[in-house]
């Protein structure tokens, strides 16, 4: 059975969306994809917040999450990832070889490269998963 996880991503302070993006796409995915082999999730999509940019002296204020209610100040992740596993096993085992004396430092200093390291990420398992579509019923699973 599908095992799916969500990571709330925080970007590194004085680090612009774009640039925590271009790292996340260009250096972080594949560094995971070299070092993970097969472990690698059988999907690792990313989804990044609107961000606008607004004049601020406080950089911590310089790029607000465009929300369509509530306050910007509700939301402090800069990213969603969703990382799907053929089972909770397969998510275990690449976490354990990520954890590896050989390759968790290769991890660290990529992670402290745009991640917020003083904050932990969060971590969420998937339970089930419904789906509404326009064009059809209900899919569930």
């Amino acid at each position: 059975m599908a095992f799916t996880v969500i990571l709330f991503a925080y970007r590194k302070p004085g680090m612009t969306p774009a640039a925590f993006r271009a790292h996340y796409e260009n250096i972080h995915v594949p560094l995971m994809k070299e070092l993970g082999g097969s472990l690698f999730p059988v999907s690792h999509t990313r989804r990044y917040i609107s961000q606008l940019q607004v004049d601020s002296e406080d950089e911590a204020q310089r790029y607000l999450p465009e929300v369509m209610s509530g306050s910007p100040s509700d939301l402090s992740y800069d990213a969603i990832t969703e990382m799907s596993f053929d089972s909770k096993e397969a998510f275990l085992k690449f976490s354990e070889l990520l954890a590896k004396p050989h390759i968790a430092p290769k991890v660290a200093e990529d992670c402290a490269a745009f991640l917020d390291v003083s904050r932990v990420p969060l971590v969420v398992v998937i339970g089930e998963r419904y789906e509404a579509r326009r064009d059809s019923c209900v899919s569930g699973g």
